[in-house]
């Protein structure tokens, strides 16, 4: 009797439903109380047993109910005086020198109501959340501040100074917004006073980088193109002056960007799936094997390089670099004390003469670099492929190999680091192109 008692109770039993208030993609929902519901046990099984072979028909057990604590007038009250209201339309925000606005969806997102002891449901507002959810917002109110830097002007290391920001003072920043909800027309706005954002890398700073003279230099040669001059110069002149803070990481995607036409690069050569093919900004990869040998003889960090799958004899064996955007990139870290620029130029081809390309770090000398090509090894023969189509580019072939490169990282005539850089080379096939 106990146990099938139990197993009515199970199902019966209920507790009570809070009459609450949320909100959800900028919409109010609203969630009226429910009484919660007790069987008495012991005593349900006491009349179950005095009603048994006495009682005809159904027998009604004993319960309590429990009210709950929030009530359904309390829950309209707040749906009608603050929720409906914070959520009718957008908050505004001003400063003297910019305007946003917060929508109800952000708003619903760090919006909640919360019974308090008497059962009323006070509005609470996320003050962390916020502060995150409205970061773009509140970075439109202000100016930011901008960091020092150093740029090589004439031949000569030069600091670029810093500069001071504003941002908006967010101390009562909560509290306004919260008030905002419910007021109306020009009320509902919150206006912020601005306060000043200080450069995270100053003027003094940049003075005591110690950037001031060139650590590592390199230059590689390549043949007439009109491409090459375009999308070689045009990489060269966006990644020249790159400022490196100590431990910062250069990236050649990241200070050259996407190589589009809009952004002054044209169609030239790259190797594609091992052959060549045509892509706009070919050629630039000649910029990045120029990078990656500045780069590894100024000792810097080896981040992220790619060496190309068929090897080019314009470029140093092993110590190569391709970039492809959106999928390879060229990055070394500046681990020394010492600020760096990385400075890179041109001097254009013209018909019957080389061009060449050149990266100098300048900086103050810290790491002792003896870098060590070693022989090739594995040899792969080539092989020879007809190719059809408008797209087929013919090229000799070449065999392939394995090399490997050992740059040693000294200071004051001490081993510090010593690194083996493995590079495998496809055989170039001959392409014949059949028409």
């Amino acid at each position: 009797l106990e146990a099938t008692v139990d197993g009515v109770a199970d199902d019966a039993d209920r507790e009570p439903v809070e009459g609450a208030v949320e909100f959800t993609g900028g919409t109010v929902t609203a969630t009226l109380p429910q009484r919660g519901l007790l069987v008495d046990r012991p005593e349900s099984v006491d009349d179950v047993a005095d009603s048994y072979l006495v009682v005809s028909g159904p027998i009604v057990l004993p319960t309590t109910t429990t009210d709950p604590t929030v009530t359904e007038s309390e829950v309209q009250r707040a749906v009608t005086e603050f929720a409906e209201p914070a959520m009718s339309a957008p908050v505004p925000l001003r400063t003297d020198i910019g305007t946003a606005e917060l929508s109800t969806s952000l708003l619903g997102g760090v919006l909640s109501m919360e019974a308090d002891d008497m059962g009323t449901l006070q509005p609470v507002l996320d003050e962390q959340g916020l502060l995150e959810a409205s970061a773009e917002q509140l970075d439109a109110l202000g100016r930011p501040a901008t960091d020092a830097a150093v740029a090589i002007r004439n031949g000569t290391p030069t600091v670029i100074p810093s500069s001071t920001g504003q941002e908006p003072d967010t101390s009562t920043y909560a509290d306004d917004v919260l008030t905002a909800l419910t007021a109306a027309g020009d009320q509902r706005v919150v206006t912020l006073p601005l306060q000043s954002r200080p450069a995270d890398f100053t003027t003094e700073d940049a003075e005591n980088a110690g950037v001031r003279e060139v650590v590592a230099e390199f230059t590689t040669s390549y043949p007439h193109a009109d491409y090459r001059n375009t999308n070689i110069g045009r990489a060269a002149e966006l990644a020249n002056n790159t400022f490196l803070k100590p431990g910062d990481v250069f990236s050649m995607n990241g200070a050259v960007g996407e190589r589009t036409e809009a952004r002054g690069f044209t169609s030239g050569f790259i190797i594609e799936s091992g052959r060549f093919a045509e892509a706009t900004g070919g050629g630039v990869s000649q910029l990045a094997t120029t990078l990656f040998n500045a780069g590894h003889f100024a000792g810097f960090d080896d981040v992220e390089h790619h060496a190309h799958t068929l090897y080019i004899d314009r470029y140093p064996v092993g110590r190569e670099a391709t970039v492809f955007w959106g999928s390879l990139d060229l990055r070394f870290g500046n681990n020394t004390p010492y600020g760096a620029v990385v400075q890179s130029f041109i001097n254009p081809s013209s018909p019957g003469t080389t061009g060449s390309v050149t990266v100098r770090v300048w900086s103050s000398p810290y790491w002792d670099v003896q870098s060590v090509t070693g022989t090739p090894f594995n040899s792969r023969p080539f092989e020879r492929k007809q190719i059809s189509g408008p797209d087929c580019v013919p090229s000799s072939g070449s065999n392939g190999f394995d090399i490997v490169v050992t740059r040693t990282l000294s200071r004051n005539g001490a081993v510090q680091e010593r690194e083996e850089i493995y590079t495998r080379y496809e055989a170039t096939p001959e392409v014949v192109c059949t028409g």
